[in-house]
């Protein structure tokens, strides 16, 4: 009967979660540490909302918005060729680099239909919140100022890096990453 009854209500229901994805995606777009698929056809619905981690942080990210906000997000997608099953039956020996570059950086964000607008929100602050403290503490490795590893944390050959001082604390910058044209 519930089944009958949401089957009714799919298309609305659809429409309001992807309305709520691309708007929590839009909210977070100025950052450059997550990379999110965003799809322009109504016929995407954000069933999961995933995002690529830039810089290796993914685990950090993860532990700091479990432990600190309560916040559980997920890694899904384990490629079978990884499984100890497969490789025990000579199927783990997989050249698959797209595969292994987008398992070994993907984060999946919790975003049900049920939870309410506040929840959402509490979840894009926070993951904000976490951002802006991995950039804050970032170490300044070269004498550029920049740190050494710049490209692995903003993306190899798609990104220039560059520096703002805060607002609110001249002692403090901030590296940021543009995308190159």
């Amino acid at each position: 009967a519930l089944a009958s009854e949401l089957l009714k209500r799919v298309d609305q229901i659809n429409l309001e979660k992807r309305k709520r994805a691309i708007a929590f995606i839009d909210s977070l777009r100025d950052q450059s540490l997550l990379q999110f698929h965003r799809v322009n056809s109504e016929r995407h619905n954000y069933h999961l909302l995933v995002a690529r981690v830039s810089g290796g942080k993914r685990d950090q990210i993860i532990r700091t918005l479990a432990y600190t906000y309560g916040i559980q997000c997920a890694v899904q997608y384990y490629p079978l060729y990884r499984y100890p099953f497969y490789q025990s039956v000579g199927l783990g020996d997989a050249f698959c680099p797209n595969t292994d570059l987008f398992f070994d950086n993907m984060l999946s964000i919790p975003f049900a239909h049920s939870l309410t607008d506040s929840q959402i929100e509490f979840v894009g602050t926070a993951i904000w919140e976490v951002l802006e403290s991995i950039w804050a503490n970032l170490e300044i490795q070269s004498e550029s100022g920049i740190p050494r590893n710049w490209e692995q944390r903003c993306g190899y050959g798609s990104y220039i890096p560059f520096f703002v001082t805060s607002p609110w604390d001249a002692k403090s910058r901030y590296l940021f990453c543009v995308r190159r044209w």
